[in-house]
């Protein structure tokens, strides 16, 4: 995670789905979701107000950056949330520990980032500001993704030992390795002001019972 980007293995537990145009969408099989077990709300924690909003039960970004711990994640897990994208910027979920680290000639936080960003209509994975080689925005993990200021996005992260599976509106599909997650803590991230998140829920407990 530390060096020049390379090949890491890809988890592809994917279901293809015809849009209304014609056109494949993928998305994590119902059944996968439903085998972390049930989902649980979480509530927001209070946070500082010069980074934070709170909205109804939901948060929204105050400033940029803007970023919140929501506790910590066992080995299997599955993590959703509502989010509304920001005029501009990324925003989204960050995990990993939040320990500082050495990059280069830069201080970074240790943590594996998916996100949605604004500018580029992209679903991307990456880690912290760690270097990413000579063109970091061609090389970053990330798929096209048709969104503008305002839409809500539905984000949903499996999560099963060391591999991850991103999704937005079960319609755009992007996975990664995580193979260190310091201490498995959590949270939702923005770079930028206005972005809101709501509707969070975890499943964590394993198979659902019937």
């Amino acid at each position: 995670d530390e060096n020049d980007n390379g090949w890491g293995g890809r988890l592809l537990v994917y279901e293809m789905h015809r849009r209304p145009d014609g056109t494949l969408g993928v998305r994590i099989p119902p059944e996968v979701e439903q085998s972390f077990g049930e989902a649980a709300p979480l509530t927001m924690p209070n946070l500082p107000a010069s980074e934070w909003t709170r909205k109804d039960q939901g948060l929204i970004s105050a400033s940029g950056p803007a970023r919140a711990t929501l506790g910590t994640l066992p080995d299997r897990a599955f993590v959703s949330v509502e989010l509304t994208v920001p005029p501009t910027g990324r925003a989204g979920f960050w995990f990993g520990g939040a320990e500082e680290r050495k990059v280069g000639h830069l201080v970074a936080e240790d943590a594996f980032r998916v996100y949605v960003d604004a500018g580029t209509g992209r679903l991307c994975w990456d880690r912290s500001e760690s270097r990413l080689g000579a063109n970091p925005e061609k090389e970053r993990n990330y798929r096209p993704l048709k969104v503008k200021p305002g839409d809500r996005v539905r984000l949903k992260v499996a999560i099963d030992g060391n591999a991850a599976v991103a999704s937005a509106n079960d319609d755009v599909c992007l996975s990664t390795r995580m193979y260190d997650r310091g201490n498995k803590s959590f949270g939702v991230w923005a770079d930028t002001v206005g972005a809101g998140f709501s509707d969070l829920t975890i499943r964590k407990d394993g198979p659902a019972k019937p």
